[in-house]
């Protein structure tokens, strides 16, 4: 008898599945803790005989996250942190086998094998989850606050500055009362984890006269809102000009009327309400001479300080399109020309204090030889506090723009020689000064009098302020003035559309969509929107907020306002005031603020059908108590009121909306704050 006996060889063979995660479910990442940065495997064996036993043979935590091998084979690894590749904007990426952890696989006989688990990582992107156009008024304070929320995802920044910023490059377009808006820029001031602030500027042309404005763009990373904020209303100027005058009226000292040509008083009609009244002084020599002196004000006759004005001999004026000096048409050594402005003819009446401003003025001249130069004394008033005084401005050769030179006011030289402008803070050179000008003097020599005055920068603009004094000269100069601008200080508002294309950034370069935000500064009441989402927020006036299409905010402030949300899922807030809500189409929330608590706001068009609510977080919290202790509606009335102390004592409630047509009973959806948890909590009464 053979015994056969036959020996196969064993081998034992294991499989698994790479590991797949996304750094979007990161508790950083723009869909924190969804589950997607956690992956579930199993080790499949085969070949061997059963029972199987696992080992892990690396450590268990790799480079971005843990793997858990359980005993019966299956896995579990976690993804902690992001992989940071190349800094470039590609997308969303799957970067494979960034981690990798080796195993061993033994059967019941001790037959072993070994594999690798190889974990891939997907790249995270910035996203924009909400974002509003915005709308505000172009008064008071010009600012508002739109929406926009986003995140960078897993990639965040651990440091900031102008290069390592949450947004790349943000550019800015728009348009002022129609005209495009010039020179826009939007730099980088700061930035932190949870704020990052961008200085904005631009200029636009109005009345013929370049004005810049500047401002803020902020955002609130943790509110997920953005600021804009100017430094001033966008106003139209208007430019008067000596050489636009209607009329120019000559009067002898008696006040007769002088059409001879030079007079003792000119008076110059620029506009309905704006008139220029010129004298003329000059020093006089022997026996009876009377020098140029400076007197009016703290100086002394030889000393100017500021209040004084410049005096010498009465002598002729000479004022007409083309032209403005003394007798001879020109300004020589010592001759002073005066002027003060009105909103009425005063004819030669030189006693009648000025009453008209301007903000700003301008003088073409010529006969300007190199190095000539001239000072302007301006006659200030403070309107807030009706103080007077009057300050000198020195104008040196380099000051003037020159023919053939572009200027910031865009001014036609036509014959003359140069351009001076001389702006608000030019003058006003100390810190809340608001003086404004009404009326000057012109001189090209002080002659002995010594002192100072203002040393005037050239540039304009936010950046372009006088600082510092330089000291008065004597000299020959003989300079002609052909023409000179009165830039008024009433300014009317204008509408300014300005857009800005953001786009988010996180740390490896991935980018979001790119973003437009309108921003629409609005001169008036009546807000009208368009089909995109918006935020209107209004004045303390009586508005009208017309949000039409879009998923809207409609904000009232103070004021008796009317809100139509149109459109969309609106949210209403009608602030301080009587005022009128109409949601119209779409689930709409009526919020009613702690202001408005012994205000009754119209509700017209209350439906809970469609979703409506009314947001009474803001009026009290429950603590958990009843909610039907602090609110109750009254359907024959539409009255819907509320107890902030929760008492339930009828003689407390306050009425604080009624809804027309009158909804029926337990069909009014309510938001409110039970002190407890975190989000907004409902109910119906």
């Amino acid at each position: 008898m053979t015994l056969d006996i036959t020996v196969n060889n064993v081998t034992v063979t294991a499989s698994d599945t790479d590991a797949l995660v996304y750094e979007k479910g990161l508790a950083t990442g723009s869909s924190p803790l969804d589950g997607s940065q956690i992956f579930d495997g199993a080790i499949t064996p085969a070949g061997g005989t059963g029972p199987y036993t696992y080992t892990l043979t690396s450590p268990a935590a790799g480079s971005y996250g843990n793997l858990v091998l359980n005993a019966d084979g299956t896995y579990t690894y976690t993804l902690t942190q992001t992989y940071d590749g190349a800094t470039a904007n590609n997308g969303i990426t799957t970067e494979q086998d960034k981690d990798s952890f080796t195993y061993t696989v033994t059967d019941a006989h001790g037959n072993t094998t070994t594999g690798t688990i190889l974990v891939d990582i997907v790249d995270d992107v910035p996203i924009v989850f909400d974002k509003t156009d915005l709308y505000f008024a172009n008064s008071g304070t010009v600012s508002g606050t739109g929406v926009f929320d986003y995140t960078v995802g897993a990639d965040v920044h651990t440091t900031y500055s102008s290069l390592d910023s949450d947004f790349a490059a943000i550019t800015l377009t728009g348009t002022v009362a129609g005209n495009a808006i010039t020179s826009p820029t939007v730099t980088w001031a700061s930035e932190t984890s949870t704020t990052a602030v961008f200085n904005i500027s631009f200029s636009y042309l109005t009345g013929g006269v370049t004005t810049q404005e500047t401002g803020t763009l902020t955002f609130d990373k943790v509110a997920g809102t953005y600021t804009v904020d100017l430094a001033d209303p966008i106003n139209s100027v208007t430019v008067l000009t000596t050489s636009g005058a209607s009329a120019f009226d000559g009067y002898n000292s008696n006040g007769t009327p002088d059409t001879s040509g030079p007079a003792d008083v000119v008076v110059a009609q620029l506009d309905t309400n704006f008139f220029v009244q010129f004298t003329a002084d000059k020093p006089t020599s022997g026996a009876n001479g009377v020098p140029l002196t400076a007197t009016g004000g703290p100086g002394s006759a030889t000393a100017y300080a500021a209040g004084d004005l410049f005096h010498a001999a009465d002598t002729e004026v000479f004022a007409n399109n083309a032209n403005v000096g003394t007798g001879s048409g020109t300004i020589q050594r010592g001759e002073v020309v005066d002027m003060n402005f009105y909103t009425s003819d005063p004819g030669a009446n030189t006693n009648n204090a000025a009453d008209a401003q301007v903000s700003a003025v301008y003088f073409k001249v010529e006969q300007l030889g190199a190095g000539e130069d001239f000072v302007v004394v301006l006659k200030l008033l403070d309107p807030d506090t009706n103080q007077i005084t009057t300050r000198a401005v020195v104008v040196d050769y380099a000051d003037i723009y020159l023919a053939g030179q572009s200027n910031p006011y865009n001014i036609n030289y036509g014959s003359a020689d140069g351009v001076v402008i001389i702006e608000s803070n030019d003058y006003n050179i100390n810190p809340g000064e608001n003086y404004v000008i009404t009326g000057m003097q012109l001189l090209t020599s002080t002659e002995g009098i010594t002192g100072s005055g203002i040393d005037l920068n050239k540039a304009t603009g936010d950046t372009g302020g006088s600082s510092g004094t330089e000291a008065f000269t004597s000299d020959n100069d003989v300079i002609k003035f052909t023409d000179i601008g009165f830039v008024t200080a009433t300014t009317t508002p204008q509408n300014a559309d300005l857009t800005f294309d953001v786009t988010v950034k996180d740390a490896d370069g991935d980018t979001s969509t790119a973003q437009q935000l309108d921003v629409h500064v609005v001169n008036g009441v009546t807000y009208t929107g368009t089909a995109d989402a918006e935020t209107m927020q209004g004045t303390a006036n009586d508005d009208t907020l017309n949000g039409n299409g879009g998923n809207d905010i409609l904000e009232g402030f103070a004021g008796a306002d009317t809100l139509n949300g149109g459109d969309g899922n609106d949210l209403l807030i009608g602030g301080l005031g009587h005022d009128t809500l109409t949601g119209g189409a779409g689930a709409d929330t009526f919020k009613l603020d702690h202001l408005e608590l012994s205000i009754k706001d119209l509700i017209t068009d209350y439906n809970g059908a469609d979703g409506d609510k009314i947001d009474l977080t803001a009026l009290f919290q429950t603590g958990g108590a009843d909610v039907t202790d602090f609110v109750k509606y009254d359907a024959g009335t539409g009255i819907l009121s509320v107890d902030t102390d929760g008492t339930g004592n009828g003689a407390t409630f306050v009425e604080v909306a009624e809804l027309t047509p009158h909804p029926a009973a337990h069909t009014i959806n309510i938001l409110y704050d039970d002190g407890i948890h975190a989000q907004p909590q409902t109910t119906t009464v």
